[in-house]
């Protein structure tokens, strides 16, 4: 499975790779409202579709896709390859993203 990857030190916007065998990929920033119709959108309802593309309802939340942005991503086979990879890391996981939070950021 493919996840994308960041050093909390690094930032999502690094041009060093937060691991070996991480490479860059493009892919579009998703713009997500947590309502499942257009209609229940507080703001921005009358430009929703002048922005963006492939607008769509996913999981009860309506989506757009936005500019490409470039990101690290890599790709692991299972939960072992995982603690290979961060080794005594501390990780934080997310949906398709994994943070190797090696400093404080909150």
């Amino acid at each position: 499975m493919k996840f994308q990857i960041f050093r909390t030190s690094q930032g999502t916007d690094s041009d060093e790779a937060p691991v070996d065998g991480a490479v860059i990929e493009q892919r579009p920033r998703v713009d997500r409202r947590t309502v499942d119709d257009l209609s229940r959108l507080r703001f921005g309802r009358d430009t929703w579709y002048t922005h963006g593309t492939n607008h769509r309802v996913e999981g009860g939340c309506i989506l757009r896709d936005m500019e490409m942005r470039s990101i690290w991503v890599i790709e692991i086979a299972s939960l072992e390859a995982l603690m290979t990879l961060v080794g005594d890391d501390e990780i934080v996981l997310g949906a398709g993203v994994i943070e190797i939070y090696d400093n404080y950021r909150e």
